[in-house]
């Protein structure tokens, strides 16, 4: 199969066919197809090749790492996580392994258990800059900036030409309000990939930072062009429409991002903040949109009978915000926590503030409880708030959010093909130097 290493794919598809056919038992052989398929993008196919070399030789680690790959391209984490699972059950200090797993935890949202799988990984492997990068991104989504930048930092001094890790240094840095160095780390990126549509997307969220509108619409643009089917680069460009008053694309461009990603929560954010401000929408029109927004969630079933119901109590009120901060939004709530009864009310803040400063140290000051839920699921969010017995709880943030863009990679597991010819009985393992 010396065709496939000269790029020649489709001949050594057909190859592979050839002995899948001959000997439908040969593990290798839908192993060697499962490979070609997937550097083809055929996921789907590749994915049923995996699982049938997984299945005839249940011993073979590579062949379940490589289905957890291909499952997880596939969006299917828990599946992924599974092979993952089993490829580690055979080999246990397999590093790319473990920090695929962490990919395949993250895409289920269970944060804390991917950071295990990206540090388990770079216990073993400390050089493995994929997982330096991913613990990066995983460190973000927990809240813990200062690790997040030094981890994807690593990363690009063991890689330095890793593209990847530039963007995800890149919304890390937005994060941490350093707009300027967010705008090196895309162009960087930019330098190694020049068609890089995530490195364009987080670039003109930085120049919008700045104030640099007309050079921001110019990203957003060239993300769009990079790749047509980036739903969130689209909202994007409707977002820097916005931002220069430029309302005759915004409702086209973004019904053709929420088209590309109807389920896309930062999409829907951005659309509704966007679409609140555009002048010639009626009242009516902009409401509806509220409405069909909301009518993508089911009405929650709450049990309430175990809540205090004694009239007269002090209430318990809990207040949830990511911009108890220098923001403008301090000037509206100030006034309403400092000028409460404390005899009549307890104040509960739910803080989800990126980085702290000097008005979140004033803000804790107006609050009997301060919990700090930054990079906590829902979930537990949600269990919080019920442990607090709080009575009534108010979302203190209109629909804006535009996170900047980051990527988890798959470690390389360095797949080799096992070259298969036909001829000798299907129980055999044939295999060519």
């Amino acid at each position: 199969m010396v065709q496939q290493a000269l790029g020649d794919i489709a001949h050594a598809e057909a190859r592979f066919r050839q002995v899948v056919q001959l000997a439908p038992e040969h593990a290798d052989a839908h192993y060697n197809l499962g490979h070609t398929l997937h550097a083809t993008g055929r996921l789907a196919e590749a994915e049923a090749c995996y699982q049938v070399a997984a299945r005839l030789n249940p011993a073979d680690v590579m062949a379940h790492a490589e289905h957890g790959n291909t499952l997880l391209a596939l969006q299917r984490p828990e599946a992924a996580e599974a092979s993952y699972r089993q490829a580690l059950h055979l080999q246990p200090n397999f590093a790319e392994v473990h920090s695929n797993l962490g990919n395949s935890l993250q895409a289920q949202g269970r944060t804390d258990e991917a950071e295990a799988s990206y540090r388990r990984a770079l216990q073993l492997k400390p050089e493995l800059a994929d997982a330096h990068s991913n613990l990066g991104l995983c460190l973000h989504a927990l809240g813990r900036l200062d690790e997040a930048e030094r981890a994807c930092q690593q990363a690009l001094r063991l890689r330095p030409d890793f593209v990847d890790a530039c963007t995800n240094l890149s919304l890390i840095l937005q994060a941490l309000g350093r707009s300027g160095e967010s705008e090196m780390a895309s162009r960087r990126a930019l330098a190694l990939a020049p068609d890089h549509a995530g490195a364009h997307f987080n670039l003109s969220i930085a120049l919008r930072e700045q104030g640099r509108l007309i050079e921001a619409l110019q990203s957003a643009r060239h993300a769009v062009a990079a790749r047509p089917d980036f739903g969130q680069a689209r909202s994007n460009l409707a977002v820097a429409l916005a931002y220069l008053a430029d309302f005759t694309e915004v409702v086209a461009v973004s019904d053709e991002a929420l088209e590309l990603a109807p389920e896309d929560e930062s999409i829907w954010e951005q659309r509704l903040y966007n679409l609140s401000y555009h002048p010639d929408l009626s009242a009516e029109a902009i409401y509806a949109e509220f409405v069909r927004w909301g009518d993508r969630f089911p009405d929650p079933v709450l049990d309430f009978s175990a809540h205090d119901h004694t009239p007269g109590r002090r209430l318990r009120i809990g207040y949830v915000s990511p911009d108890f901060r220098r923001h403008t939004s301090r000037f509206f709530f100030w006034p309403l926590f400092a000028n409460r009864d404390p005899a009549a009310v307890e104040l509960v803040a739910y803080s989800n503030v990126a980085v702290e400063d000097d008005v979140t140290q004033d803000f804790k000051g107006l609050f009997a409880h301060w919990r700090n839920i930054r990079g906590v699921s829902d979930q537990d969010v949600a269990r919080r708030v019920k442990d607090d017995h709080i009575d009534i709880l108010v979302d203190c943030c209109n629909h804006c959010a535009m996170p900047a863009w980051g990527v988890y990679t798959q470690a390389r597991t360095h797949p080799s093909h096992r070259w298969a010819q036909p001829g000798p009985p299907a129980s055999k393992r044939w295999t060519m130097p």
